[in-house]
């Protein structure tokens, strides 16, 4: 990512440190030109249950900013997984699971 390559570990983490920083950033990438349900693909919404989801107004359906993209149902906060994606796009050598969970202070 062009975006990540211009960026030091510590403007990373001053532009992504928080999970509203991480979720307002899928939220303008996915969104930016319109919103297209993925159930019944309406493009009318409303505010979701939770923040920075959006409610289709035809089925309902709540959808988060991470719904389909890499990010979907991670088992770790989305900090911590913009941060292992900083690393492997940073790393010179290239980046394993194992190498990324205990940086990260992950575990099974």
């Amino acid at each position: 990512m062009k975006i990540l390559k211009s960026l030091s570990r510590k403007e990373f983490m001053s532009q992504f440190g928080t999970s509203d920083s991480c979720l307002s950033f899928f939220l303008d990438q996915k969104w930016s030109n319109r919103f297209t349900c993925l159930k019944c693909e309406n493009l009318k919404f409303s505010k979701g249950k939770i923040t920075y989801n959006k409610r289709c107004s035809r089925c309902g359906y709540d959808e988060l900013p991470t719904a389909n993209t890499l990010f979907h149902r991670v088992k770790f906060g989305i900090t911590d997984a913009f941060e292992m994606h900083y690393d492997i796009v940073m790393s010179q050598q290239g980046a394993n699971s194992i190498w990324l969970a205990e940086r990260q202070a992950l575990s099974r």
